[in-house]
């Protein structure tokens, strides 16, 4: 009888690439959900804010839009720290709790109508939580995939992170599509705008249960190992006989982390303006159908949704080599 043995490093290739896969879908649905508001906006205005003046509410609505990217890089600094301390799953399953939670508030939340200025401070509560939780999910699952990524594969399995992003705002846009298309604006308006913050929530659940079965990083595996005096793995970062990893100074971090936040502005704030207001100027200010504005976001993102895995397919082969598509990509 003849027993097949499986290849060195098999088992865990495989397990890697379902913890790339529990890792993507979490951070797609909470793509999905921190986009879903931007969607709505235009509806969300007219509910949560006072209708004495629209363009005011609307203002209103992203000024809360905003306010949730001041609390990023908060959450991105606090999970960061956590992210050392429990590991990197444990935060990406906390962060998936909290954004889950904060959908479902904005979700079942009473209106303007019914408990005034109440509504704002609620919804604006709701949007901190997710934005502090969206900060360290974005960079906890950024630094997890590229640490159990292989070596030779880190560029591709890292374009998986920004297709996630591209991958949560089509779904939120297809969703205002459809709903839009569906039903009423009246219809929208009323109960509509709920379903997908309703939906976000409910879809969290499916992420925590995939989540609950990943790998833990490699990196913090030996990094914990390293701090409680267990002998590392041979080859693991934290092996006397691996490369030593080049220690920046501090001025040195602190100028690396100033140079990524000018690089990354200009190309968020352009990001969001054709994904994200776009739409909603169309519906607000030019008076297009909320289905038709939706739908042309989908065919725009979902061009950039299919382009990025070219990119993050090039990489180098040798240490000196010239960066090169693999054809194993």
């Amino acid at each position: 009888m003849s027993v097949t043995v499986p290849a060195p490093g098999a088992a865990s290739l495989r397990s890697k690439k379902k913890s790339l896969l529990a890792s993507t879908v979490g951070n797609v649905l909470e793509w999905y959900e921190w986009s879903a508001y931007a969607v709505f906006a235009p509806f969300i205005a007219v509910v949560m804010f006072d209708q004495g003046d629209p363009l005011s509410a609307l203002l209103s609505t992203l000024a809360v839009f905003a306010v949730g990217f001041l609390m990023r890089p908060l959450g991105g600094i606090v999970f960061g720290r956590i992210a050392d301390r429990r590991g990197r799953k444990f935060v990406l399953v906390t962060t998936m709790l909290m954004m889950a939670a904060g959908s479902l508030v904005i979700g079942l939340m009473p209106t303007y109508a019914a408990i005034g200025a109440w509504a704002s401070v609620v919804l604006l509560s709701a949007r901190v939580l997710q934005g502090f939780a969206h900060g360290g999910e974005s960079a906890t699952a950024y630094s997890y995939v590229g640490e159990i990524a292989p070596p030779h594969r880190r560029g591709m399995w890292g374009s998986v992170a920004f297709i996630a992003i591209f991958g949560g705002s089509v779904l939120a846009y297809t969703l205002g599509g459809a709903l839009t298309s569906a039903l009423p604006e009246s219809a929208v308006a009323e109960w509509g705008w709920r379903v997908p913050f309703l939906l976000g929530a409910l879809l969290a659940l499916v992420a925590l249960y995939l989540r609950r079965d990943m790998d833990e990083s490699d990196v913090f595996e030996a990094d914990r190992a390293r701090e409680g005096g267990d002998a590392p793995a041979p080859g693991s970062p934290s092996d006397p006989a691996a490369p030593a990893a080049p220690r920046m100074s501090r001025a040195g971090v602190v100028r690396a982390v100033l140079v990524m936040i000018a690089m990354v502005s200009g190309i968020t704030a352009a990001h969001y303006m054709w994904t994200s207001y776009v739409s909603t100027y169309a519906i607000t200010q030019q008076g297009m159908d909320p289905g038709t504005a939706y739908w042309m976001s989908v065919a725009a993102q979902v061009v950039a949704l299919v382009s990025l895995p070219f990119w993050g397919c090039c990489r180098t082969g040798s240490a000196a080599g010239p960066c090169s598509c693999s054809s194993r990509c």
